[in-house]
């Protein structure tokens, strides 16, 4: 490991960089996230000034993810990726007659899959 950090010395900064990421979403505490991203701010590696940067103009929704950390809008992606996949599966030659199939032939009713659009999905 010595010759790794002899050879690359990037590598104890990112080190440093990376457990003082896993300590502020550890924590969970908003003066850490302060303190974190105004120590890499200035960083001279490009990848760590960007990763801080993304995080500085999304700051709201970071710091509201460390305050708020049982809302999550998981279901809502869950779904979406299901219609995803099912509209990638379909495309090419059948399209629309087949994603038609898919929903139809689905262990749900019409109405299910309506409500289901609209309201929670069944986990």
């Amino acid at each position: 490991m010595l010759q790794v950090k002899a050879a690359y010395p990037v590598v104890p900064y990112l080190t440093k960089f990376l457990s003082d990421c896993y300590h502020v979403f550890d924590t969970a505490e908003t003066d850490e996230l302060d303190r974190f991203l105004n120590k890499y701010r200035n960083s001279k590696y490009g990848p760590v000034a960007k990763y801080i940067k993304t995080l500085t103009d999304d700051y709201e929704a970071v710091r509201n993810s460390l305050l708020y950390p049982g809302i999550s809008n998981g279901p809502l992606e869950g779904h979406n990726s299901r219609i995803k996949f099912k509209h990638r599966r379909s495309a090419g030659k059948a399209g629309l007659d087949l994603l038609n199939a898919y929903f139809v032939l689905s262990e749900y009713s019409f109405e299910e899959l309506y409500y289901f659009t609209y309201h929670r999905l069944p986990v």
